[in-house]
């Protein structure tokens, strides 16, 4: 089979593991922002009040918006409900 996106990256099988190894202190930085991870998830690349400004910082950080994975990091003040 063929396709025309061979060169958009799969998120490696290991994300989500990775992810639980960064470091709390270092997700509390992000807390109630926006963020995108790498697609291997061993590290937040930008974040953002907003999506706007997150696109600008994932374009500003040299990478593009639809090679990494987006993500939310609450505060612990807000509601789920």
């Amino acid at each position: 089979m063929e396709t025309k996106f061979l060169d958009i990256p799969w998120i490696d099988p290991n994300f989500d593991e990775n992810c639980r190894h960064i470091a709390q202190e270092e997700l509390d930085k992000y807390a109630g922002r926006h963020v995108a991870y790498s697609c291997d998830g061993t590290r937040i690349v930008a974040s953002g009040i907003g999506y706007d400004e997150l696109v600008r910082n994932i374009e500003a950080a040299g990478f593009d918006p639809s090679r990494v994975v987006w993500d939310y990091v609450d505060s612990g003040e807000e509601s789920n409900l």
